[in-house]
Order: C-alpha cells, then sequence, then structure tokens
C-alpha cells in the first residue's frame, strides 16, 4: 500500500481545513504553492478552481508544465488533465465544447421535463399524450445527435480512459485507503454527469463495500493519518449519521491544526520574501 509523503500530508492538511469551512480564498495560496511542488491532488485543486466566477486565479505557468497531454500515464494525471480541460472550457479557450456542452444539458433537462410530464398526465387525453410523445421523441433525437458529437472530443475521449484507468487502479493491492475513496467519488461525479455520454452507469455498491472496510480499518488502527482522513471524509461525503459527523469533525480539527511540512514551509518562506523583494523594487523604481 503506497505510503503518504510530505506533501500528500500537507494536502490532507488543507483539505482538513476546506471541510471546517476555512475560507477559501484564504487557504487557496498555499494549494497553490503545494501544486506548485508537484503535489498532484493540489494540482487538480488549482485547475478545478480555474475559472470560477468567485475566485480570481490567475494561470500559474509552473504548474501548467506539469500536466502535459503527451506525458500524463497515471489516473490522478488524467483527471488533472480532464480538469485543465474543463477550466479551459469555463474560461471560453474551447468555445465549441463548451456550447456542445451547454446544449446538451439544456435538451437534457429539456428531455427530463417532457418525460415528468408525460409520466404524471397519464390521464390527459389521447391526442394530447400523443402530441406530448411527439415532442419527447424530438428532443430524444436531438439529444442523441449531441451526444454523438460529444463522444467525438477530447473532453470526452479523456473521461472514458479515466473510468477505463481508475478501474485498473482500483484493482491494485498497493493503493492506499484515501486514494480509493477519491477515486470512487470522483467517478460517482462522472457518471452522474456525463453517465449518458459514456455509456456507463455508477455503481454505487463499490462505495458501500468500502464504508465497511473503512469503518473496520479505522477501529483497527485510529492514529493512521490515511485511514482516519479516508473515514472522516466518507463520514461527512457518504454516510453522514450524527455520530459519524461529530467524529469526522474532530478528525478534520485535529489534521486542520497540523504545521506544514519543512519542505512546503521553507518554499511558502522563500516565496514570500521573493514578493517583498520585488515590492521594494518597484517601490524604488517609482521613485526614480
Amino acid at each position: 500500500m503506497r505510503k503518504l509523503n510530505d506533501l500528500d500530508n500537507d494536502y490532507i492538511t488543507l483539505t482538513s481545513r476546506i471541510y471546517l469551512n476555512y475560507p477559501q480564498e484564504k487557504i487557496l495560496k498555499d494549494f497553490v504553492y503545494l501544486a506548485e511542488l508537484g503535489q498532484i491532488n493540489a494540482i487538480i485543486y488549482y485547475y478545478q478552481m480555474r475559472g470560477r466566477s468567485k475566485l480570481k486565479l490567475r494561470m500559474n505557468r509552473k504548474i501548467e508544465t506539469y500536466i502535459d497531454k503527451k506525458t500524463i500515464a497515471t489516473y490522478f494525471e488524467k483527471y488533472a488533465y480532464f480538469n485543465k480541460l474543463s477550466a479551459e472550457i469555463r474560461l471560453l479557450k474551447d468555445k465549441k465544447t463548451f456550447e456542445l456542452i451547454s446544449l446538451y444539458n439544456n435538451k437534457s433537462r429539456e428531455l427530463a421535463e417532457l418525460r415528468d410530464e408525460l409520466e404524471n398526465n397519464y390521464q390527459k387525453c389521447p391526442n394530447e399524450i400523443k402530441s406530448l410523445e411527439k415532442k419527447f421523441l424530438i428532443k430524444q433525437m436531438e439529444c442523441e445527435l449531441i451526444t454523438a458529437e460529444l463522444r467525438g472530443s477530447e473532453f470526452v475521449k479523456i473521461l472514458k480512459d479515466i473510468c477505463k484507468t481508475a478501474e485498473m487502479k482500483l484493482n491494485s493491492p498497493y493503493i492506499n485507503f484515501s486514494d480509493r475513496l477519491t477515486i470512487l467519488l470522483q467517478l460517482k461525479t462522472i457518471y452522474s454527469k456525463y453517465g449518458v455520454i459514456l455509456d456507463g452507469k455508477w455503481n454505487e455498491k463499490l462505495l458501500v463495500d468500502f464504508g465497511r472496510k473503512i469503518k473496520s480499518a479505522y477501529e483497527k488502527n485510529p492514529d493512521d493519518i490515511d485511514i482516519k482522513y479516508a473515514f472522516a471524509k466518507y463520514a461527512l461525503e457518504v454516510n453522514s449519521s450524527c455520530l459519524n459527523r461529530i467524529l469526522a469533525n474532530k478528525i478534520f480539527e485535529e489534521l486542520a491544526n497540523r504545521n506544514f511540512s519543512e519542505k512546503l514551509s521553507k518554499y511558502i518562506e522563500k516565496k514570500i520574501k521573493k514578493s517583498k523583494n520585488i515590492g521594494k523594487n518597484i517601490e524604488y523604481t517609482s521613485l526614480i
């Protein structure tokens, strides 16, 4: 089983602060610093924040160089690349895919409304039912045409590759608990959003089985960082019973209050010092 390194632990510290509702702007800088050091989950978080309307996160060239289409190989690298594409779509750098996804979402919503109308109004007269059925078939055909076009896009191709790679990763005996849960939750989100396009369906049993395993592991080894973090994350995101939620918050408080690793601490100190020096230079030159 893969052991957590210092930067993985820093990522857990920061994500624990998210679960405790620390101000996002306050911890975003630390996530960027961690991503600059190459921590893959922090890189993913960086891309997830890029292009969000409430946050002004500029493009970071150092982070951008870590994820390249030609070099991605592992599951998390592929997932990071997918989030990179998603950020480009949000920022309208890929207008075609943005328009296709927007159109697909609108047509799918209209199709769902027609389906509900058909199911809830079965007592209507035959002519009204036929009219609704005709509208439904037309809308269904429109959705299928958009879906067919989306399936040829790089966005959907990388999604399919992610799902395939995830299956292999989850079957590995070397994957740790926190990585396994992260992948399961990411797959659940992917299938809930793009299941129709991917011709796939989420299997909730995977999370149920994980729940049994992580509970047993936590009872046997409650001091293991990987296990306790995965247990708390599962408790809040999947099984939010009152007792589990209270315990999860206690775990996150403990993890969030830790100091950063020496590597990240020194890097942050270096970046802050460099930033202050740049500020001094700007102030000096402005006086000339």
